[in-house]
């Protein structure tokens, strides 16, 4: 059985730095290993977080088709595996891991066993169909 520990308020850390920190407790209570903080995941993520708050829309694709993979190959991160999560309206870290543990598909990318690293990226600002703040990670093992 997984015992499942999330803090309180926050520890005033920055939130991404918190959120990595979290991510990484929650894998290791699976015995899963750490994953590495990568700038170029963190650009990825960055960018899909901007896109969603100037254009309007809260989804893994864009409006014009492109979607995390074409992401990666546009940052010139060549990945053997990849996997996004996305939440909007928490207000920290914390909130947005309980978050996608209770969600299965969310849970599931958390614990890919072959991830070695992480790009994480908050956005103030949401949208007119989506609350702010806008959380995105991006889970990454490249070639």
């Amino acid at each position: 059985m997984l015992l499942l520990v999330f803090p309180g308020p926050s520890t005033g850390a920055e939130p991404l730095d918190e959120l990595h920190v979290l991510i990484n407790e929650y894998r290791q209570q699976a015995s899963l290993p750490s994953l590495e903080r990568n700038g170029e995941l963190d650009r990825v993520a960055a960018r899909h977080n901007s896109d969603m708050a100037r254009d309007g829309f809260f989804a893994h694709c864009a409006p014009d088709g492109s979607c995390l993979k074409e992401r990666l190959k546009t940052e010139g991160y060549e990945a053997h595996l990849w996997a996004e999560n996305l939440a909007a309206g928490h207000a920290t870290a914390a909130q947005v891991l309980q978050a996608w543990h209770e969600s299965p598909d969310h849970r599931q990318n958390l614990r890919l066993e072959q991830a070695t690293q992480i790009g994480l990226s908050i956005h103030p600002h949401g949208n007119s169909a989506v609350p702010s703040p806008l959380w995105t990670v991006v889970l990454g093992h490249p070639r």
